[in-house]
This record gives C-alpha cells, sequence and structure tokens, in this order.
C-alpha cells in the first residue's frame, strides 16, 4: 500500500481515469452558486435530492459548515480502486454527522492524510468498519514534523491561547490506525496519490502565520512557529486533465505549494526559476489557502498575480480558510504589466505570459465554489503529459 521515495517524481504516480471528491467538512456552505460548466460533474444536496426524486428537502439532513476541512477522493484506473480521507475536519461531531448525511463507507477508506481535530474519531471509526470486514485497519499519514500542541498568541500582549491538542501516536494507534510519521515525499495506495513532504518557500511575501506557536515535548515551552513547516499537500493525476493538487490549510502559502507541485524534486536552496513550459500542468487546486484575515489579506493582490503568471491552473477550488475576499479577487483583479517577485526578491517579467484580459479578471470564470456536501467528479481523457 506504501510506497516511499526520496528522490520524488510524479512519473511514480499513476494517471488513473477518474477522481471523486467529496467534501466532507469546509468553513461555508453553498449549494447555490454556479460554476464553470466545462471542469466536470459538480453536485451539491439540493441537486441529489431533486435527481433522488426526493418528496422534500430536509435541510435537517443537509451537511452543516464549521471551521475546518475534509475531503474524501476515490480513483479508479482498470477496474481497481482506492480512496482515502485528506484531513478529517475541525472536531469528531461535524465529522461523523457530515459523513452519515453524505453516505459515507468508512469500510472503503484505506488512509488517512493530514491531520486536525476530528482525525481520532474518524481514525476509530474507519477501523472499527474495516475489522468488522476482516480489512487491515487504515494508515493515518503525518508528518514526523507535526506538534503535539499549537498555539495562538495574542496581537496585544504575550498571552496565548492554545489550540485544540494533536491526538497523539498512541491515542491514534489505539483508535485503531496504523501510523505512518514520514518526513520526505511518498506514495500511497498502489501509487494512486502523491504526498509531498517539506514545502519551499520562495516568494517575498508569503510569511506564514507569524503569530502561531508551537509546543515542545521536550523542553515543555511554547516556541514561535510562524512557518509550519509540517504543512503538506497531496497530488492525483488525470488522465488528460494535468496535476489535481489539494491543500490543507495553505500556511506554506499556495504559490509556494504550486510552484513546488510543478517542480517536486527541487529543494529550498535552489532559487526558484520558471523557465520555459511547466513539467507538471496543474489542473485543479483545491483547498484552504489561508488568505482570510488582517494578515493576511495583504497578501491577495501578489498571490493572484503570481498565481496568474507563474502557475496559471486550470480551475481554482477555494475552500476552508481562503476568504471570501481573495475568491472576488481571482474572478475580479485585472493582471497589467507588473513582474512576479520570488526567492531572493528575483523579478521574473510576466507581460509575455499573460493575454489581455479585456476587463476580465485572471480567473474569470475558472473559479469553482467549495462548501460542505458537494461532489465534484472528474473524467479523464487520453494522456496527461
Amino acid at each position: 500500500m506504501l510506497e516511499m521515495n526520496e528522490n520524488p517524481s510524479f512519473e511514480n504516480v499513476k494517471e488513473l481515469e477518474s477522481l471523486s471528491i467529496k467534501v466532507i467538512a469546509d468553513n461555508e456552505t453553498d449549494p447555490l452558486s454556479s460554476s464553470a460548466t466545462d471542469f466536470g460533474t459538480i453536485t451539491n444536496e439540493i441537486q441529489r435530492a431533486i435527481i433522488g426524486h426526493k418528496e422534500e428537502l430536509d435541510i435537517s439532513e443537509f451537511c452543516c459548515a464549521a471551521h475546518g476541512f475534509s475531503i474524501l477522493l476515490a480513483r479508479t484506473l482498470d477496474g481497481e480502486s482506492h480512496t482515502i480521507l485528506f484531513d478529517a475536519g475541525p472536531y469528531g461531531k461535524i465529522f461523523t454527522e457530515n459523513a452519515r448525511k453524505l453516505d459515507i463507507d468508512y469500510e472503503e477508506i484505506e488512509a488517512v492524510v493530514y491531520h486536525s481535530g476530528g482525525l481520532t474519531s474518524a481514525t476509530s471509526e474507519i477501523a472499527r468498519s474495516r475489522l468488522q470486514s476482516n480489512l487491515s485497519p487504515p494508515l493515518l499519514d503525518l508528518p514526523s514534523s507535526r506538534p503535539s500542541r499549537r498555539g495562538i498568541r495574542s496581537h496585544s500582549s504575550n498571552d496565548h491561547i492554545m489550540v485544540m491538542n494533536n491526538p497523539t501516536l498512541d491515542e491514534l494507534e489505539s483508535a485503531g490506525g496504523q501510523v505512518l510519521s514520514s518526513s520526505i515525499p511518498h506514495t500511497i495506495c498502489s501509487n494512486f496519490y502523491f504526498i509531498s513532504g517539506e514545502i519551499p518557500r520562495h516568494t517575498s511575501y508569503e510569511l506564514g502565520m507569524k503569530n502561531h506557536l508551537s509546543y515542545d515535548e521536550a523542553s515543555k515551552q511554547w516556541n514561535e512557529d510562524p512557518w509550519i513547516w509540517d504543512e503538506r499537500f497531496l497530488v492525483a493525476r488525470v488522465k488528460g486533465k494535468g496535476l489535481v493538487v489539494i491543500t490543507g490549510c495553505g500556511h506554506a502559502g499556495i504559490v509556494n505549494t504550486l510552484l513546488h507541485a510543478q517542480q517536486p524534486v527541487k529543494n529550498k536552496e535552489e532559487n526558484c526559476e520558471m523557465e520555459g513550459n511547466v513539467k507538471y500542468p496543474i489542473y485543479l487546486a483545491l483547498g484552504g489557502f489561508h488568505l482570510a484575515g488582517r494578515d493576511f489579506e495583504p497578501r491577495i493582490q501578489e498571490t493572484v498575480r503570481d498565481l496568474k503568471s507563474l502557475i496559471n491552473p486550470a480551475y481554482l477550488i477555494p475552500a476552508h480558510c481562503s476568504g471570501w475576499r481573495f475568491k472576488a479577487a481571482l474572478e475580479h483583479q485585472v493582471i497589467g504589466e507588473e513582474k512576479a517577485e520570488i526567492e531572493g526578491n528575483k523579478k521574473i517579467d510576466v507581460n509575455n505570459t499573460i493575454s489581455n484580459n479585456n476587463g476580465n479578471g485572471a480567473f474569470a470564470g475558472r473559479v469553482i465554489a467549495s462548501g460542505v456536501g458537494k461532489i465534484f467528479n472528474i473524467t479523464g481523457v487520453g494522456k496527461v503529459f
């Protein structure tokens, strides 16, 4: 099930025929906003109720939003399928209730990637269901640099508020999970999914979360931890489309994350020079981009500029902590004659890479509304690379 690779390349990740993404936890619910018609199949709870010929819309059985993120990914190739969970929402009850409303089959979930407050509950439910069917326990794929506790320092004093404890590895194993703690990029589920290692930081403006703290068990002290180096992303390949990149909270910065996804073998000491054609085109970036809040919103203009000029994914689904101002900027911010800044303040002339927007925003028509309860289905065609 697990294949480790210290010199990763997406050449090892299988191009698959289809990808299904179910949103179990997200900050918002949005069953009404329209989306690009050529993206794939997108359904929400209202649509599925109508398709299922239900006599009434029982809103009490719709998923509830909460500050967190969790998606279920299922992929197929030649009749072989693998299903994994990326993150598990902010706490157990929201995960289990929304999973029930979405008819999630815990037995099918082979692995859980990343970490959050709902991980113990999710692990317990998945492990119990798989045990009843004589299946192996779920793999819990966690970064080895994951702290035991996180905190947020007050802007006005040295006081801090502790965020909910991360479950310990012993607690997760007691819940029935098989823990993998890794610092290197690797694939899981017969090379269906790629899990990144540490994300290099290249841009001059994606500066992490300045008031974030982590607790060091050895010294019994809280330490400044603005860069949050345990951030990870997941990649899937879909035939004829490109890469689908899933982010968690986005503390590394979405530009840093997608630059690394395009060139996964670069290390953080190298200059990030994007010359010529990008080897790994990105079809979709989905997840938390962390551009909500006073400390993050000043980064929006540069982020939109560099997403367009350096990466230009076909579609974006900003979720979780991305914020409405960022979503609006993606649709409406017009890219002019600017220069993109990357590591060491090196500038790249992007005038030749951006066509005339004719008054449209950089990603007009290519931003898809996220929302808990939504299901995105992407079908591949031909070959991708």
